[in-house]
Formats: C-alpha cells, structure tokens, sequence
C-alpha cells in the first residue's frame, strides 16, 4: 500500500494576515496544495493521502471566544482545502490538530473513521485514527484509550496516524510529545503496530524504529521546503517508487518492511522568499512597496489579534503585506 502524508500546513487564505511565525507561509499554503495534489495524482498515485492536522491556522483568540465572524473566515478556508482535495480525485484522510478549530474543522471534513481497513493483495491494512488526543492545560498532549475502538494483532498490518509525536522526546521548545508515550508505545508493542505517522513537530524527525514500529514525524508543509512524504508498505515496490521519483526524491530512511521517501513541493512549486522588514522601518518604505512579499516583524509583545489588525488596516490601506507577526519566542 503506498501512503502519502502532508502535515501542518497552517492555511490563511480567507483569513486575516498569516500564522505568527513568519516562516509558516500560511498565504501560499493553497497554490504549494494544489501543485502537490496535481504531482501526486499524476505521479505518485498513493492509495491514500492522509493530512496529519494543523490544516488552517485559526487564530487562537477567534477559537476561546468562538468569535463567528473570525470562525466563519476559517470555516471558507476549510473548504477550499477541501475543494483542492476533492478535485484530486485522490482518496484522503484529514485529523484536525491544535491549531485547528475542531468544531469547525468537523463541519467541514466530517470525523474521520477511527478504524479502516484496506485489502491489498498480500495483506489487510488497518488504518486507526486518534483524532480525540488533545492538549492538556500545560499544553502537552494525552491520549485516553476510552476513545478508541480496540484491534488485535494478527489481524493485518496496522498504521497509526495522530498529529501528535509519541517519539522521541521533543519537549525542549514547546511539548511536542504525548504525557503518556510509554503507555503509547507499550500499547503499540502489544497490538504490532506496523507504522505510526504524526505531525506537529514542524523540524520534522526521520523515521525511527521502537519494537515492531516505525515511528515517522513530517515536516510541516507551510515551511520551506513545503515537504510531502511516500510510505510504502510492500517491499517489493520499493524500486518502480524511486523510478517514478525521479529528481524530486531524497531518501531519508528505510526500515524493515517501511520505505520512507521524502519530496519537497518547492521543486515542483517555486516560492521567492519573502522580505522580513522590522516594523520602525516600514513607514519609511510604504510609498514604494508594491509586493506582497513583505513580511513586517513586530515586537514580541504585540499580541496575535494585534498583528492581524495591523494587517487589515495596512490591507485597507492599498497595502498588501504578506503577513505581521510578532518577533517569534517559541516554536508549537
């Protein structure tokens, strides 16, 4: 079975201004989306797409106050992501991630099914979702099993997907990996889990192996160089994969019974950076920007809702930034 993952793209389209992270280039998330369906369809022809959360980047504010009109900007992101992925006539799985809005997202995409399996010629593969795992107040992710139907092993290979990370331990600059990953990991040990896909950790982590599984965390397409990952669950597939790669291809890891190919949709998608200007020396240079490719950094104090009015104001203005963001602290 060929999977293909694409993971935190943190789309604004509809919505105002860009993800508080400059480098998360929430604007061009549509286009790089639509370049890399046509590329997969045309090319790859995965049996499944499975998009790992973090699909638009709901400001946080919009989501606590649950501020309609900021939702409903969101809710026409959600479906133009969907439009894209309907139109590729690709078969998909979409969670939704902390950046999401889940009511929303819900509405939009539906629940995904929390167990399916997929026939193959040699093998039954088993798709379990978790898309119930949520942040805990201190912001690290848990998982309840109550949620979750069970599976026994021997009765195919199974695949995981969650947005979350159960390993490694990546806890340094925001609490990436589950409170419970030994209980996760024991768990996955018991049931022979095959494969175990996740997002959320925007570097990204090559493929490691723990027991019988091979635990695998993509990189977030909204950053350079937007990438999209190829899983293949039958060895002997491995070559004619690599053949229909061709220049896009670098491999990043093989594990027994996993072939792991990363592509980055930059190749097939050119995107000039953006200029990064500091907010005091912008006044100076309004008259003679005319690009949209323009960054303006602010103070780290000025809150996400503060930056998203700016870009407004700048917008009605004649003025199209591609984004104000506050100078960045953190990575979540």
């Amino acid at each position: 079975m060929r999977i293909a993952q694409i993971t935190d793209l943190h789309a604004r389209f509809n919505l105002p201004n860009t993800s508080r992270f400059p480098q998360r280039r929430s604007r061009h998330v549509l286009g790089l989306l639509e370049a890399t369906l046509s590329f997969l369809k045309r090319e790859i022809r995965p049996d499944i797409l499975i998009v790992t959360g973090d699909l638009v980047d709901v400001p946080f504010y919009a989501i606590e106050r649950r501020d309609a009109s900021i939702l409903e900007h969101a809710k026409m992101d959600y479906l133009q992501i969907r439009k894209l992925l309907d139109a590729s006539s690709i078969n998909y799985l979409v969670l939704w991630g902390n950046h999401d809005d889940e009511t929303t997202c819900r509405e939009v995409f539906g629940i995904p099914a929390l167990l399916s399996e997929f026939p193959t010629e040699v093998d039954t593969i088993i798709i379990k979702t978790f898309p119930f795992d949520r942040e805990d107040p201190e912001h690290f992710p848990a998982r309840d099993y109550q949620s979750y139907p069970h599976t026994s092993p021997g009765s195919g290979s199974i695949v995981h997907v969650q947005h979350y990370v159960v390993i490694p331990t990546l806890n340094e600059t925001y609490p990436h990996t589950y409170r419970n990953a030994e209980e996760i990991l024991e768990r996955n040990i018991r049931e022979g889990v095959t494969l175990s896909l996740s997002g959320h950790y925007h570097p990204g982590h090559p493929p490691m192996r723990f027991g019988p599984t091979t635990y695998a965390i993509g990189a977030a397409f909204c950053e350079e160089p937007f990438p999209f990952y190829v899983y293949e669950l039958e060895d002997e597939r491995r070559s004619t994969l690599a053949q229909v790669a061709r220049g896009f291809i670098s491999r990043s890891h093989i594990a027994e019974g996993v072939s792991c190919l990363t592509y980055s949709a930059s190749t097939l998608f050119p995107l000039a950076s953006a200029r990064i200007l500091p907010c005091a020396e912008l006044p100076n240079r309004l008259p003679s920007i005319e690009t949209s490719n323009i960054i303006m950094l602010m103070d780290s104090s000025c809150s996400e809702e503060e930056c998203d009015r700016l870009w407004q104001q700048y917008g009605e203005k004649g003025i199209m930034l591609e984004g104000v963001c506050p100078t960045p602290s953190t990575s979540e």
